[in-house]
């Protein structure tokens, strides 16, 4: 089976209607492989270490969104959100590479690596009427490239072609740190840099058996990168203080250089001078469940900002050597890979995550008996410690299911293009149509909450405890307020697994309810009737555009903060 085959496809537009809420741009068919994938193979810069940890935090990580301004709950960061988009670069350190020929397409701005994005010419090699140029004498480049609006973390830049051979060709565009790429690729003419990525690139891809078609489907965009018009691309997730170069060269499908390149500097704007808070806190866990903790801060300076956050025990020793002196000097890297998951720059994270005064703060999301360590620090806007670093461990509880019980789950099966094409607004062809999709229709018992979370995956985990069946619901399933949901574009003649749990309002989840193997296939298709059941097929379950990842917003309930980690 292909890595794509339970995968739920991304799709443009969507949004909120009512009732049935579509996983959308979600990974709720998952398959173990995948969290491997996300992993560093490469060697990294400085703090390696919490690089590679913070790739793994993409499913360590949950993202917060309010419901009914009552609490935050989980949603894990799936690989379909991370595609690459039409309108932004993303960054991809070199040593993403072997990641991204893995998972294709996948966007990296939740990540803190270097992007590379490319295109490619249908055209042979250059005839010699322009481009191709790659002796030692350099040639004058084809492309002219302007950054803008460059701030600590971002830029924009504008592409276009200043020849006619250019302007129809596919090109690579291709971003590094200026050192690193100096230190990686050699070459000292543009399109000699140029060939030397794609070298990089086959070389580390072909080890993989990929061929240079996959490459070249990589590199392009999927063709995206054209020249016949100017581009403006804003670029985001950079690092303070740090020259940058991009890298553009026409390319064909063979990987050869059919209009001259040039490479492109910009650098990014320093910090502003820091300062340190005098500021100690007063804190205390105050009550421990098998999914979530209280804890209560008081500051002795009201007026300062500060973070906190969990790691897990093996996570705080292996990426700090469990020392606060390291998790404070290592704290900024992390933050910015935090930030990168959240998917905004580091002021926006910071904005959303520092507190003030007196507060209870609830992390919910946790693993049952898991041993965590929480911190906590004062910080400023752009994620600097400006305290020492508090520390304390814990450790959840067993997991005892409450209450909130699911009595049953309706699956059924539908085809997006007739439920598109009878009901567009329901069902918008841009989500539904070109495949069949599941819908989900729990019914829960009067104790739950509107929460709820929905694992579905190609594996059988029959075999698996609750307790073990929990874990992978927290951290390789989705969470939603809606109900019933919907799954678009599911592949065909394949077994879907589906495992549900409730939730009470405080947050404690139920039993862990698994529903019958379903077979995805022709015959276990519904009729337009079970799914518009009143007589002009007008009305029906509404489907809405459910993305998982989301911009984390912690939400505060009286004097409790509360953020969902996992």
């Amino acid at each position: 089976m292909s890595r794509d085959m339970l995968r739920m496809r991304s799709a443009a537009g969507g949004g909120r209607i009512s009732g049935c809420s579509v996983f959308k741009e979600s990974h709720l068919f998952y398959k173990k492989s995948d969290l491997y994938s996300v992993l560093f193979v490469n060697k990294v810069c400085e703090y390696a270490g919490i690089a590679r940890k913070a790739e793994e935090m993409l499913f360590f990580i949950r993202f917060f969104r309010p419901i009914r301004n009552k609490s935050v709950y989980l949603q894990p960061c799936p690989l379909s959100k991370l595609r690459c988009r039409n309108e932004e670069f993303c960054i991809n350190k070199p040593n993403n590479f072997l990641i991204r020929m893995k998972i294709k397409m996948f966007m990296f701005a939740a990540l803190a690596a270097f992007a590379t994005l490319a295109g490619c010419s249908d055209d042979e090699n250059n005839d010699g009427t322009g481009g191709g140029g790659t002796e030692d004498k350099p040639v004058p480049s084809e492309y002219e490239v302007e950054f803008k609006s460059t701030s600590y973390y971002s830029t924009t830049v504008t592409i276009k072609t200043i020849t006619e051979n250019a302007k129809f060709k596919y090109y690579m565009a291709s971003f590094w740190e200026s050192d690193l790429l100096k230190e990686t690729i050699s070459g000292d003419t543009p399109n000699k840099i140029a060939e030397g990525i794609i070298n990089y690139y086959k070389l580390n891809y072909g080890a993989q058996g990929a061929t240079m078609q996959d490459i070249f489907n990589m590199l392009t965009l999927d063709k995206q990168l054209y020249g016949v018009k100017p581009q403006s691309i804003p670029i985001s997730n950079l690092t303070p203080d740090t020259e940058y170069s991009l890298v553009i060269a026409g390319i064909n499908e063979e990987g050869k250089i059919v209009a001259n390149g040039t490479v492109a500097t910009f650098k990014t704007a320093a910090l502003p001078d820091f300062e340190a808070d005098d500021c100690t806190f007063d804190w205390s866990f105050t009550d421990t469940k098998s999914t979530y903790v209280t804890i209560k801060f008081v500051p002795s300076d009201r007026e300062v900002p500060y973070f906190a956050y969990v790691l897990t025990r093996s996570d705080y020793a292996s990426m700090f050597s469990s020392n606060p002196a390291e998790l404070k000097e290592k704290m900024t890297s992390l933050i910015a890979q935090l930030s990168k998951a959240f998917g905004g720059s580091i002021p926006e994270f910071m904005n959303e995550m520092r507190m003030k005064g007196e507060m209870d703060f609830k992390l919910t999301g946790l693993t049952p008996e898991t041993e965590y360590v929480a911190f906590v620090c004062g910080m400023d806007e752009y994620g600097r410690p400006t305290t020492d670093v508090s520390v304390k461990e814990f450790e959840t509880v067993k997991y005892v299911a409450s209450n909130a019980t699911t009595e049953s789950v309706k699956i059924e099966l539908f085809d997006g293009d007739v439920a598109s094409t009878i009901n567009s607004s329901l069902y918008p062809s841009e989500t539904f149509a070109g495949g069949w999709f599941l819908r989900f229709s729990p019914v829960f018992s009067e104790s739950c909450s509107d929460v709820w979370m929905i694992l579905v995956t190609d594996q059988d985990l029959s075999g698996k405890s609750d307790g073990e069946l929990l874990v992978d619901i927290l951290s390789r399933g989705n969470i939603t307020d809606q109900n019933p949901v919907a799954i678009p574009r599911v592949q065909k003649d394949i077994t879907a697994y589906t495992y549900v749990v409730a939730q009470t309002e405080e947050g404690e989840p139920g039993n862990i309810f698994r529903c019958e193997p379903f077979e995805v296939k022709e015959s276990n298709l519904g009729t337009m009737d079970d799914l518009f059941p009143d007589a002009n097929s007008q009305n029906g379950t509404a489907s809405v555009a459910l993305s998982s990842v989301g911009k984390m917003r912690p939400t505060t309930v009286g004097a409790m903060k509360v953020v969902s980690v996992l």
